[in-house]
């Protein structure tokens, strides 16, 4: 009797866990995918100069993230310099490992649209949305991205206790590439000629004025909280002296802290001391007084500097050559000096001829050199998408074989449940195998685009290494166009497979 008891005991048991089991199954809807705890992150974002010539300078920007409710924000920081009528970029793109991204890498997007309403930015408005999804279990993550301009440049560079090596002659402050060129005579600059290292421990540097637009709050999702912007820079650095074509400088690096919340980023300005290698007669010598480069209007490649032309302020005025009481000259001594006049005008005149020849040659050198660097990055970029054209191919070709399986399924299956389930599988099949071959239809687009790229660069660098570039990223093309058409033809094949009717209809 006691052991007909523990059997009922057991069998309630039994069935108590069982029913417990079915009711916490029945909390997750049908269709509804658990919770993932598979990665799908942004592991780097960022802007690569080479692929927004002309709007952003030419430094890479990296973006850096907060989070906020939840969400994790990422906030790119442009140079000063940048036009505020630029608001598309076009971003590099880091993802984790078998997911995928939209909008996708390489893609022009208004990063740099922002909605500021009562001094408040509006995050759910501004930038851009990515979706980061899993392709294991189509899981997704969001992120936001948004560029802002920093708040300030600098406007302005001086030495203080350091007459010596102030810009005698001229300075170019370009707040979109963060560039300082700074012109000194060679007479004021030698005593520094034989110092390795030059440590100015004074610099007064001036910011220009703050940004109108700066936002004083943040909202996000109907929260609204302060943030707290300021722009800094250190006045002390230490000049490193290199040579360069001949020439002795002097280089150094000044960094720009910008603060956003609790975010720090750095602009580092690189500063040259130059000295200028030909001095001009004491009388005829000027300065030129140099504005801060313009910004990168967004609508215009030109960036263009403002340059006035004012008297020295060197301490040889030119004085010197006025007699300080009547002279008699002879007439042979005056027509000596009007002939020195003219040697030193034409002189002059050859001088102005040669530096302009030199300055064409040394143009044309770096054009050169520019074209040849692009020629290969753009070869670098027609192989990258080749072998992502590639990939999707495989993961097309791939789909085919589920799609024939999951019909193959449908056919031999004995009850309704398992016949949907097969059917189900075989359209999962078919839309990826189209998304693979579209993706690679466009990574295919892409790759010829940068093969053209690549060509056009080589006919302007006109060497040997630039061509050779130019021929690698033409195959790249041809592959990736191969690459397309196998991706299309398992589309094609997918959907066959989907579409033939079942041997039980």
């Amino acid at each position: 009797m006691k052991i007909f008891n523990l059997k009922k005991i057991l069998v309630f048991t039994s069935v108590f866990f069982i029913a417990l089991s079915c009711k916490k199954a029945e909390v997750v809807a049908e269709g509804e995918i658990p919770k993932s705890k598979i990665l799908k992150e942004i592991i780097s974002f960022k802007l690569e100069a080479f692929k927004n010539e002309g709007k952003i300078g030419e430094k890479d920007i990296e973006a850096k993230s907060l989070d906020f409710k939840g969400q994790k924000i990422y906030f790119l920081i442009l140079p000063n310099g940048v036009g505020p009528n630029y608001k598309k970029f076009i971003p590099t793109i880091t993802i984790s490992d078998n997911t995928t991204v939209e909008p996708k890498s390489d893609i022009p997007t208004s990063l740099g649209n922002i909605s500021i309403t009562e001094e408040t930015i509006d995050l759910l408005k501004s930038g851009v949305e990515y979706t980061v999804t899993s392709d294991k279990d189509n899981s997704v993550s969001k992120y936001r991205v948004i560029a802002i301009r920093t708040p300030q440049g600098i406007e302005s560079i001086d030495f203080k206790g350091e007459d010596d090596i102030k810009p005698h002659v001229g300075k170019v402050i370009d707040n979109l590439n963060e560039e300082i060129s700074l012109i000194s005579s060679v007479s004021s600059f030698s005593a520094y000629e034989d110092n390795a290292i030059l440590s100015i421990s004074d610099m007064e540097i001036k910011l220009n004025s703050l940004e109108n637009d700066i936002p004083s709050f943040i909202s996000f999702e109907g929260e609204k909280r302060s943030i707290d912007t300021s722009v800094s820079v250190k006045t002390e650095t230490s000049f490193t002296k290199k040579n360069r074509e001949n020439t002795d400088i002097y280089e150094a690096e000044i960094p720009v802290l910008i603060k956003i919340g609790d975010l720090e980023f750095i602009r580092n300005y690189a500063v040259v001391i130059n000295p200028k290698t030909t001095e001009l007669p004491a009388a005829n010598v000027l300065a030129p007084e140099v504005k801060p480069r313009t910004q990168a209007t967004g609508q215009d490649d030109q960036q263009g500097t403002e340059i006035k032309i004012l008297p020295s302020s060197a301490k040889s005025t030119g004085t010197s050559s006025i007699p300080t009481k009547p002279t008699v000259i002879s007439a042979p001594t005056s027509f000596q000096s009007e002939e020195q006049k003219e040697a030193k005008e034409e002189a002059t005149r050859k001088a102005k001829e040669e530096a302009t020849r030199k300055a064409k040659e040394e143009a044309t050198r770096k054009a050169k050199e520019e074209a040849t660097r692009k020629a290969k990055e753009f070869a670098a970029k027609a192989e990258e998408l080749a072998v992502k054209a590639e990939e999707l191919a495989t993961k097309a070709e791939a789909e085919v074989n589920k799609a024939k399986d999951a019909r193959r399924a449908q056919d031999t299956a004995r009850d309704t449940t398992t016949r949907d389930r097969a059917q189900r599988n075989a359209r999962r099949a078919k839309d990826a195998a189209a998304n693979h071959a579209d993706s690679a239809a466009t990574t295919a687009s892409e790759a010829v685009r940068a093969a053209f790229d690549s060509d056009k660069e080589a006919k302007k660098a006109q060497n040997t290494e630039s061509e050779e570039y130019a021929k690698l990223a033409q195959a790249a093309a041809a592959r990736a166009n191969v690459a397309a058409e196998i991706a299309k033809k398992a589309k094609r094949d997918t959907n066959l497979a989907y579409m033939a009717p079942s041997k039980k209809d």
